[in-house]
């Protein structure tokens, strides 16, 4: 999938996994198959973006040391018996800068036109198709929210229930 703004490209991302069922809480891995005339496949993919060498190494060990400082303050708060069990910890905002300056860095959704090109590839033929949508402000905004629960390592070592998706309208272009 290339996806543009305006006339930038502005990422090309690849179909990774899928949800088997519409109710699927965890997609699987999307593997070659095969589809036998008059059969059809619809589910929903997710597109990843697959980050260098070097900047996914750098992604995991700043994750480890995250989670590693988050499970020392639960423990921490855990042997406090006056300590509010139901309040989030924070974690050492020393390791929070770094996934907010990243999240910075590679934001692309601000508000605006998009297309996205999808191409399915065969064996024996190819498919391609251009849909477009509309972000708004208020879609962008509710994307750079995520990153206030950065400091409690939601989004970043743990998904929190309410970084779910921001959904627009997709048209046909």
């Amino acid at each position: 999938m290339k996806l543009v703004r305006g006339e930038r490209e502005l990422l090309s991302m690849r179909g990774m996994s899928y949800f088997e069922t519409p109710s699927s809480k965890a997609s699987v891995l999307l593997i070659p198959f095969s589809l036998n005339p008059g059969e059809s496949w619809s589910h929903s993919v997710n597109f990843v973006r697959i980050f260098e060498r070097d900047r996914e190494q750098w992604m995991r060990a700043n994750i480890s040391a995250l989670r590693e400082d988050l499970s020392a303050r639960l423990a921490e708060r855990d042997r406090d018996p006056n300590a509010d069990k139901n309040v989030l910890v924070e974690v050492n905002p020393a390791l929070v800068s770094p996934f907010i300056a990243l999240f910075n860095e590679i934001f692309i959704w601000t508000p605006g036109e998009y297309s996205f090109e999808l191409s399915v590839e065969t064996s024996q033929k190819s498919f391609k198709s251009t849909y477009r949508f509309t972000l708004f402000e208020s879609d962008s905004a509710d994307l750079r929210k995520q990153t206030n629960d950065y400091k409690h390592g939601g989004g970043i070592s743990w998904t929190h229930e309410h970084h779910g998706p921001v959904s627009v309208p997709i048209i046909e272009a």
